[in-house]
This record gives structure tokens, sequence and C-alpha cells, in this order.
């Protein structure tokens, strides 16, 4: 089992998996058809991030098959210049979950953040998704702040 960054390779196991998460925020949150369209809508997205130098896929893999995802934005604070990140996606494939693939993908984010002089990792997560809230808490996440939302 590994942590790697996403490669241009992976760019259809890896809209899968968000197609599995666009179904639960439809399911839980809000319908919006897009939502499962991944597969369809991320494609030339896929390759924009895989040029970005601030933004990364990480991937989570056990025998050569990718079991998570998770996509993570360097931001930098505008008062103090020092680097944070924000991870926006998490998802570990449904057929994987309670196995310890989501705690060791988000150990080695941690990880890379400490390795990279990341000051703080914030992420975003639907308030309906209690479970998931409960799983970044038991890996030490805390509550710091509400995200208001503009829909355009």
């Amino acid at each position: 089992m590994k942590i790697r960054l996403a490669k241009p390779k992976d760019k259809t196991r890896v809209l899968t998996l968000l197609n599995q998460l666009g179904k639960i925020i439809n399911e839980l949150v809000a319908f919006d058809p897009d939502n499962e369209r991944a597969h369809i809508l991320g494609r030339n997205n896929y390759d924009r991030v895989m040029k970005n130098d601030e933004v990364k896929l990480f991937v989570i893999e056990d025998k050569s098959k990718i079991m998570g995802v998770a996509s993570f934005f360097i931001l930098r604070d505008m008062i103090t210049g020092r680097p944070f990140a924000h991870i926006d996606d998490f998802i570990i494939d449904e057929a994987e979950r309670n196995k310890g693939y989501g705690t060791r993908l988000m150990h080695g984010i941690l990880e890379y953040g400490k390795s990279h002089d990341i000051h703080a990792i914030q992420l975003t997560s639907s308030l309906q998704l209690v479970e998931a809230h409960k799983f970044y808490e038991n890996l030490g996440g805390k509550f710091a702040r509400k995200v208001i939302k503009f829909t355009l």
C-alpha cells in the first residue's frame, strides 16, 4: 500500500472515484446532475491539474489498484505569506471503506504538508457528511470556521 501523486495514466480511475463522491453529494446534500459526470466533465480539467504545481491529487494504491483520491490545493496566506493547503475532495472507493485506506491517505497528505513547510491543511466537507466529520476529528482535525457558499 502506498500514497503517491496521481499520474496522467490514473485519469479514468480517479474520475470514477470522483463520480462516487458526486453520487454521495447528490443523495445527501443536493442533486446536481454534474456531480456524477466527473468521468466526462473532468477529463480536460484532470489534464490541467497534472500541469499545475499548486494542485496535487494524492492517491492511495494497493496491489496496483487506486483505492482513494484527495485533491490538495496549495495557497498562501495574504498576511504572512505562509503556505497552507485546502482539501476539496476526499474519497475512498465505496467497496474499500473501513479498511484503513482513508486513514493512511490522510496521514500521507499530512506528512507531505509537513515536509513541504505547509503550516496548515484545511478541508471542505458538506454539513450532511457526519460520518466523514467523525473520521476527520478522529485523525486530529478540528472544526475551525464556517464556509459560506455563493452559488452563481
